[in-house]
């Protein structure tokens, strides 16, 4: 079995917390407004039973809660949206990070390397057949090839150029933290719950989805022609991205200005 750091889909699962967080407060926050009003009214009502202040509170409250949840809805409508999104990500991220597990323990498998504090990288594979930055969607669909670019259900679409200029970017971090140049970084986009058309190997980026994911990336047997990497290679390489999981947000971000 592969060697694996850290699980996969945190960063789903830590972004979809804070859009549930964040319905619940709004929530909350509805809840507490309308209560202290509430309250009031039925102050109001013990002190002077035979007076129409009372009213007042009362009518301000149903205000409040009908034109305050009409305006929030659209917004907690679009976290909750969200909030799925990120779920569903989780899980294809966690389907593909399974699905490598069943690779020999010549392999490591390294889930959600941060390179920037807005973003990661959903899998980073390291094995005899090289270094691989794999971007996993979890969209279904059609996603096929032109010469243009990447379609999906035929419409344009930039997950090849992200998935690029995120391998692109790994390269740069890791000749940095070993201080000489690697071969290169392979692109892969995976698509667990769509469809592909076309070559797997082809381009620039690979694409694969879950049933093509094992034998495109290491065929067993592994072709003698595919074998870039010696086991010293692999460890030294994976050194450095143990380095790069646990700090490279920190280690590559602006330092701050202090304020004299």
């Amino acid at each position: 079995m592969a060697h694996r750091h850290q699980k996969a889909g945190q960063y789903g699962k830590s972004e979809a917390g804070k859009r549930a967080r964040r319905i619940i407060l709004i929530l909350l926050i509805f809840a507490l407004v309308a209560g202290a009003c509430l309250g009031f009214a039925i102050g109001l009502a013990f002190r002077f039973p035979k007076s129409y202040l009372m009213l007042i509170p009362s009518i301000a409250t149903l205000s409040i809660a009908y034109f305050g949840m009409k305006r929030a809805d659209p917004y907690i409508d679009e976290l909750s949206k969200q909030r799925l999104f990120f779920l569903r990500g989780g899980q294809a991220e966690g389907l593909i990070a399974w699905l490598l597990e069943d690779l020999d323990d010549n392999w490591h498998i390294f889930n959600g390397i941060k390179l920037d504090p807005e973003s990661d990288i959903d899998h980073v594979l390291l094995g005899p057949a090289g270094i691989f930055c794999i971007s996993t969607k979890s969209m279904r669909g059609l996603f096929s090839r032109t010469p243009s670019g990447l379609l999906h259900n035929g419409n344009s679409c930039e997950y090849d150029r992200q998935v690029l200029a995120q391998s692109a970017e790994l390269k740069k971090k890791l000749d940095v933290v070993m201080g000489t140049p690697v071969r290169w970084v392979q692109a892969v986009l995976a698509v667990p719950f769509g469809f592909t058309q076309g070559d797997s190997m082809g381009n620039k980026y690979w694409l694969v989805h879950q049933e093509n994911l094992l034998q495109t990336i290491a065929p067993d047997p592994l072709p003698k022609y595919r074998r870039n990497l010696d086991s010293q290679q692999i460890e030294r390489i994976a050194k450095a991205l143990e380095m790069l999981q646990v700090s490279a947000a920190d280690v590559y971000e602006r330092p701050k200005i202090p304020v004299k």
